[in-house]
């Protein structure tokens, strides 16, 4: 279903049928919704009793590729989508404006988070550590994942021990403080990563493999403080 309704409301639907657009009814043969909703603008789709549903697909258990799948749609919230065999998200939500909160999705075989959230303005809300949001897949990259949230002020203390790359994952976002991510030590790539206006102070990393890590701290004015336990051995 890779692009199949992508950009559908500028071209057909008026903006009340943005609201009720029909759940596509779906098996398990489903593997790709890449694109499938982007920029249709869609606050809630319509399930086939004629109710409000926020799961578009009714069945996604595997469906692999969500690159692009919802992006710049105008929902406050979204279904806790079945996302158990999925292993590309990337900017499955971006430019989500109105999003509110993130679901708790299953992403323990995902490995490509990029832009997953990308200036999904209005986001305030992640899953909590404990859930399925758990980053379990090797070589794993969250690059630009929060990148642009304003609104998000605080991020939970998910173990990103198999994260490899960092690229502008928290930039112009509104986080004040950052958590250890329990470890680190197999990133290498931080460049721009906590570019963020209001961080206080450097977070407790653990960055003994770190290769890049250029404008890590691009325009963070109100920083105040270092940490000497970061080490440098690695980076050229």
């Amino acid at each position: 279903l890779g692009n199949t309704f992508a950009w559908i409301s500028n071209n057909v639907s008026t903006v009340a049928e943005r609201d009720v657009f029909p759940q596509l009814q779906t098996s398990d043969e489903l593997t790709n919704v890449s694109a499938c909703f982007t920029t249709c603008y869609f606050t809630a789709w319509k399930a086939p009793d004629g109710s409000r549903t926020l799961f578009p697909w009714s069945n996604t258990s595997k469906v692999t590729n969500w690159n692009n799948a919802l992006s710049n749609n105008r929902f406050t919230e979204i279904g806790t989508l079945d996302t158990q065999s999925a292993t590309d998200m990337t900017s499955m939500f971006k430019d989500c404006q109105e999003l509110l909160a993130l679901p708790a999705l299953d992403v323990r075989k995902v490995t490509t988070f990029q832009n997953l959230c990308q200036s999904c303005g209005k986001l305030t809300s992640l899953p909590a550590v404990g859930t399925n949001f758990k980053f379990d897949a090797a070589d794993i990259v969250v690059g630009g994942m929060f990148y642009n949230c304003a609104a998000l002020t605080s991020i939970p203390n998910y173990d990103w021990s198999n994260v490899k790359s960092m690229v502008s994952t928290f930039q112009y976002s509104g986080v004040t403080s950052l958590p250890t991510f329990v470890s680190l030590a197999n990133c290498n790539n931080f460049s721009a990563a906590c570019a963020v206006t209001d961080l206080t102070e450097m977070p407790d990393w653990d960055i003994s493999s770190a290769t890049m890590l250029n404008d890590i701290f691009s325009n963070c004015s109100k920083l105040a403080s270092t940490r000497s336990t970061w080490k440098f051995d690695n980076v050229g």
